[in-house]
């Protein structure tokens, strides 16, 4: 069998995972098939299983991406200056994402956020980023108490 360079390979992975998103944004991760998954790639399902053994290691796979998109939306948020400003970023941000990226992309995440009741690591993913996006909220409070513009006795994570 022929060698596949690293970016061939990660084009086939992102290939795979965008498949994916199509199909669970259209039927959910339970209903979807790897089968279906396969079709909607284009590939055979030895080419799928090359690269997740299963089914939970594509959603898995998904969540890891999502939380990707997520935090840098947030990062590059946080780089607009003040608390005001990088508020609205990120929210132009985020309905952006979801316009131009097809409201697929929002689905799946709400998908993960009701799969990861079920199975733990994926919990533990969608844990790590759910605190992430809070210690980010909190640091926009705290910068706007600093400021002046929010009440000091308001807690930054309540």
């Amino acid at each position: 069998m022929p060698k596949i360079s690293p970016s061939k390979r990660e084009e086939r992975r992102r290939q795979i995972l965008k498949a994916a998103v199509s199909c669970f944004a259209r039927r959910g991760f339970h209903q979807t098939t790897v089968e279906e998954i396969c079709k909607a790639a284009g590939l055979s399902p030895g080419a799928v299983y090359r690269y997740f053994p299963s089914k939970g290691e594509i959603i898995r796979a998904v969540a890891e991406e999502s939380k990707k998109r997520n935090l840098e939306l947030l990062r590059s948020a946080l780089s607009e200056g003040p608390v005001g400003e990088v508020a609205l970023s990120l929210l132009r941000r985020y309905f952006q994402m979801f316009q131009e990226g097809s409201p697929e992309v929002a689905i799946v995440d709400m998908e993960l956020l009701a799969e990861a009741s079920r199975d733990q690591p994926l919990a533990a993913s969608v844990a790590e980023m759910l605190g992430q996006l809070l210690q980010v909220a909190a640091s926009l409070v705290e910068e706007a108490q600093r400021r002046g513009r929010l009440r000091a006795d308001v807690e930054p994570l309540a």
